[in-house]
């Protein structure tokens, strides 16, 4: 008797130390992850490569700017992300949701990449507008983007600014979506003067910032031939998942302020990116397909915006002449009868700024990432 009561005991206490050091690792995990995350700081200045380039921008003469997300190199046409939602049916009773927090493997983003570089250099721009690019993360196997793009755009001056870090996120526990370094970059063919970096406003929730991490600003400056005045690139990437807008709302506040300030300085501005709302008329309903397909996700909303001395440029039609969104929602891989698409990306230009075209391409839809390539051809009044 007395053998099973000990033999109970030493089974209690067993399981007592084992719930114990279970919680002190959780216990340490959320430390870790807490005391791990911080701000980059805003108004950072960047360090900028000007490989032997000396050209300044001239009045009058037509420049080309690409801006594509590249979604980190994960997101092939059969690529669902974990974060995602969508509803398949009309009456968004029945939700479906991504499955992946990385890429397949690391070939696939090699060949996604690669596949992208080649795609921007059939374009030739002059200007080259990144976002999500990854130095070193979980997700994308640790292959290191930006230097990719360097070496293929070695003739380009560019710069480089990290946009967000994470600590290692043991989520989705089937496949943690790991620790991530990635950030934005601008190649263009006009030396660049100068760089910094600017902190877009977050939610006030520490732990929401863990998932929709930091955004940011890539502001570069260019001396303009004959002229006091200087052309002001900026490549931007604001945040998804914004319930209830206030964090939209937020940050479309403090890039009126910026743009605001280079309007009374009398600046030529071109800003591009992954604005992550829809600039579109008839927005979020535009491409929803007429015989079934996915309806419009909860993450869509309308870029809710004017800004005096701007026009926003949504482009409408791909170089085939047809219309098509410039992103995907991500729940499923691509079918162009059923995926929701939307644009998103797109550009804002300064009254100065004379735009002669804007065009999606879209030859490889979807093919190497969630985000279709924006064109935008443009010359300084």
């Amino acid at each position: 008797m007395k053998t099973k009561k000990s033999a109970l005991k030493i089974s209690l206490f067993s399981i007592i130390g084992v719930v114990c050091l279970a919680l002190m690792v959780c216990a340490g995990y959320v430390l870790y992850v807490f005391t791990s995350y911080y701000r980059i700081e805003d108004n950072k200045v960047l360090e900028h490569k000007n490989p032997e380039i000396s050209e300044n921008i001239s009045r009058g003469k037509i420049y080309k700017a690409l801006t594509m997300n590249i979604g980190f190199g994960a997101y092939d046409d059969k690529f669902s992300f974990f974060m995602d939602t969508g509803y398949a049916d009309a009456e968004g009773k029945v939700q479906i949701k991504g499955r992946q927090s990385r890429a397949t493997d690391k070939e696939h983003v090699l060949t996604n990449v690669s596949s992208i570089i080649k795609l921007i250099n059939g374009q030739d721009p002059d200007f080259i507008l990144l976002q999500e690019v990854d130095e070193k993360s979980t997700r994308s196997y640790h292959v290191n983007e930006a230097e990719l793009f360097r070496s293929s755009f070695a003739d380009y001056a560019y710069t480089w600014a990290e946009c967000f870090h994470s600590p290692y996120l043991f989520y989705p526990i089937r496949e943690p979506h790991g620790k991530s370094t990635s950030g934005l970059m601008i190649f263009s063919e006009a030396s660049i003067d100068s760089s910094i970096r600017r902190s877009l406003p977050l939610s006030e929730s520490r732990f929401a910032n863990l998932f929709d991490l930091d955004r940011c600003l890539v502001m570069n400056r260019y001396k303009i031939e004959g002229s006091d005045k200087e052309f002001v690139m900026i490549d931007a990437h604001l945040s998804a998942y914004d319930e209830g807008g206030k964090v939209r709302k937020k940050q479309v506040d403090f890039i009126k302020e910026i743009l605001s300030a280079e309007h009374e300085k009398e600046n030529y501005v071109v800003m591009g990116g992954d604005f992550n709302q829809v600039l579109t008329p008839g927005g979020e309903n535009r491409y929803v397909k007429p015989n079934g397909g996915e309806i419009v996700p909860d993450w869509v909303a309308s870029f809710d915006a004017e800004f005096e001395g701007y026009k926003i440029y949504g482009p409408l039609k791909g170089d085939d002449g047809a219309e098509f969104g410039t992103a995907r929602n991500n729940t499923m891989a691509f079918d162009p009868n059923w995926t929701y698409t939307v644009t998103i990306d797109g550009f804002v230009a300064s009254d100065n700024i004379k735009v002669h075209d804007i065009t999606i391409i879209t030859s490889h839809a979807f093919k190497y990432s969630d985000h279709n390539p924006v064109v935008l051809e443009f010359e300084l009044e």
